[in-house]
């Protein structure tokens, strides 16, 4: 059991908790620059999806 707790505890502190951190945009992100919409890992909020919908119209 203490061989499982250490593993875990070894395998969390050596993750880096920025490269999981997800920013979301949201639509003033994407009306002040707009590339971020298009980038292949980009995360919107839902007034963003609203927002881009709208635009194409």
């Amino acid at each position: 059991m203490n061989e499982m707790l250490e593993k875990l505890a070894t395998d969390v502190s050596s993750q880096s908790p920025v490269s999981h951190h997800r920013r979301y945009l949201t639509v003033t992100d994407i009306v002040n620059n707009p590339a971020l919409a298009k980038s292949p890992d980009a995360v919107l909020t839902d007034a963003a999806v609203d927002f881009l919908k709208a635009q194409k119209k």
